[in-house]
């Protein structure tokens, strides 16, 4: 795969030879963690939340093989526009599930 620049403009004709490149392995590399690693937020964005990527939320919260996530991988790589926006992006996810657990918890439970 040829690497990105930083100028070139993210393309939506790369996402399948991305994908293929970055699918998970056995130690957890998955295609969050590669963008993270790269520093493509642009990418991390269409690969998490766009609709019309593969919404791989999941991997925001995945670990690497040595228990670190892609934000921590992303500001070890010197990337860190992409660490903070996944750190933001974690944080958000995290209240989205708590938000959640707790409208699941006040919602009245039908007896049928």
């Amino acid at each position: 795969m040829p690497c990105l620049s930083r100028a070139a403009t993210w393309s939506r004709d790369l996402v399948p030879r991305i994908l293929a490149a970055a699918t998970m392995r056995a130690h957890a590399a998955g295609a969050v963690i590669k963008a993270a690693w790269k520093g493509h937020v642009d990418a991390l964005q269409w690969l998490i939340f766009d609709r019309d990527g593969p919404a791989l939320r999941s991997q925001l919260m995945l670990l690497d093989h040595e228990g670190r996530s892609a934000a921590e991988l992303a500001a070890m790589n010197h990337q860190h526009a992409a660490s903070a926006w996944l750190r933001e992006s974690m944080a958000a996810e995290q209240r989205r599930g708590e938000r959640q657990q707790q409208d699941d918890e006040a919602a009245p439970v039908s007896h049928q």
